[in-house]
C-alpha cells in the first residue's frame, strides 16, 4: 500500500491488561480524505474475516503512565481494518496491518496520523465478527465514497484472489485520486459519478 518502511526491526506486544502495543510500521497517509495507517501487530491476532473488523485506538503515548493518567483524548477512535499481510520468515512473530478511518476533523485520527515511525500506539482489538463473501461471487460491485473505500478492500482482494471480476464505483465529484487509485489491484474496474443522476444511471447499467 504505500510508504516509508522500517529499516530495523521490533516486536509489537501484547500487554497484561489485554490490550497490544502496536508499531507504526511506516509514515501514516491521508489519501482522498481517508487516514491510512502502517502497523506492526503481534502474529497471533485472530481474524480470518478482515472486511467489516476494527480495532479500537487510545490516542495517547503508549505507556502504563500515560494508560493510566492521561486521559487528554479519552474516547478510543474506531479504525477499520484494510490490510493485512505476512512479513519475512525471521519476522514471523508479527504482522503488517494497515487500518483505516475517515480522517475529517477529528483531534485523535490527526493524533495518529502524526505518528512517527517506530512509536507505539494501545489498541483494543480486532473487534466485530466480519464479513465475507458467499463462495460462489464472481462479480462484485463496490460503491464507495472515497475516504470509505479503503475499509472495503479486502472484499476487493478476495473476489480477485478467487477469480472474480471487480468493478467500482465511486460517489464523489472531485477528480479521482491517484494515490487512492494506486491502492487497488489493477483488475479493478474504476468509474464515477458526481450528480444523483449520474449516479443512478451508473448504477442502473452496472446491475443490469
Amino acid at each position: 500500500m504505500k510508504p516509508t518502511q522500517r529499516t530495523d526491526f521490533d516486536f509489537p506486544t501484547i500487554n497484561d491488561d489485554g490490550t497490544l502495543s502496536a508499531l507504526v510500521d511506516g509514515t501514516p497517509w491521508a489519501v482522498a480524505g481517508a487516514l491510512l495507517l502502517p502497523l506492526r501487530m503481534p502474529a497471533t491476532l485472530q481474524a480470518d474475516r478482515l472486511a467489516g473488523r476494527y480495532f479500537l485506538a487510545r490516542c495517547t503515548e503508549d505507556t502504563p503512565w500515560a494508560r493510566a493518567h492521561d486521559w487528554t483524548l479519552p474516547l478510543r477512535r474506531t479504525l477499520y481494518i484494510a490490510d493485512r499481510r505476512a512479513l519475512v520468515a525471521e519476522q514471523r512473530a508479527a504482522e503488517r496491518w494497515h487500518l483505516t478511518a475517515v480522517l475529517g476533523d477529528d483531534p485523535g485520527l490527526h493524533w495518529l496520523h502524526a505518528r512517527a515511525v517506530g512509536t507505539r500506539v494501545n489498541f483494543i482489538g480486532p473487534l466485530g465478527s466480519g464479513f465475507d463473501l458467499p463462495v460462489t461471487t464472481r462479480n462484485l460491485l463496490v460503491l464507495a465514497e472515497p475516504a470509505r473505500l479503503p475499509a472495503l478492500l479486502p472484499l476487493v482482494h478476495a473476489a480477485l484472489d478467487r477469480g472474480g471480476h471487480v468493478t467500482l464505483l465511486l460517489h464523489t465529484v472531485a477528480q479521482q485520486d491517484a494515490d487512492l487509485i494506486r491502492l487497488l489491484p489493477l483488475a479493478v474496474e474504476t468509474r464515477q459519478a458526481g450528480s444523483d443522476e449520474e449516479w443512478q444511471g451508473e448504477l442502473g447499467a452496472l446491475t443490469r
